[in-house]
């Protein structure tokens, strides 16, 4: 498995990434798109999910994407932009399901871990390069929004609630636009959201099996 993001990890060519890169990235203009992000179902391959800025048109290559890994059950490939079939352009990351409450990261070389507090619904990532960082549950939603705060409390984004129509998870950044944090906010946002869909089932199951229905 080492072996394989090594490989994938390395450059290539330049003169290929570069053309890659101007196909897929030409629509990225930081500086005038919304600072909220949808994370969402590619209309055009189920496998796949998409996170493009909220507001784009829907023909817009996407920032990032995320794929299972096709010989890993329970692994996720991050890419940015699309997946390149040619494979001169490698992934970024990967996400690795440890157990119901917590997971293993990887972006861009940066090994990071994400634990869910089953007594407050918060989720802690440590080994980032701003250090200790957590997405906090707010209570006033009954968990379903969270916010992103580093370890002096300054809040670094947040998920916003789901409207129909509008992707399945919204992230919106509230610092000046770092690539870094902006791709650790999306990774952990969404792990975070399956991890507490994971929580609520297991939930439901065993009341489910207590009550005989």
């Amino acid at each position: 498995m080492t072996s394989f993001f090594s490989r994938h990890f390395s450059k290539a060519s330049s003169d290929a990434n570069s053309a890659y890169l101007e196909t897929n990235t030409r629509a990225y203009d930081y500086t005038s798109t919304s600072p909220t992000l949808c994370i969402s179902t590619s209309t055009t391959n189920p496998g796949l999910l998409v996170v493009q800025y909220d507001g784009a048109p829907q023909n817009t290559p996407p920032l990032y994407s995320i794929a299972p890994h096709a010989m890993s059950p329970g692994m996720l490939i991050v890419y940015r932009g699309l997946p390149d079939p040619t494979g001169q352009m490698g992934p970024i990351g990967h996400i690795t399901c440890s157990s119901e409450t917590s997971a293993e990261l990887n972006m861009r070389g940066c090994a990071m871990k994400l634990k869910m507090s089953q007594l407050s619904g918060d989720f802690s990532v440590t080994g980032t390069p701003m250090g200790k960082i957590k997405w906090k549950s707010s209570q006033l939603t009954g968990g379903s929004t969270l916010t992103l705060c580093d370890s002096n409390g300054k809040k670094l984004a947040k998920t916003k609630a789901k409207k129909a129509g509008f992707g399945d998870q919204k992230i919106e950044m509230l610092v000046p636009y770092d690539e870094m944090v902006v791709e650790i906010a999306v990774v952990t946002a969404y792990q975070a959201k399956a991890m507490a869909e994971r929580a609520i089932n297991s939930v439901v199951e065993v009341m489910q099996a207590v009550s005989g229905s």
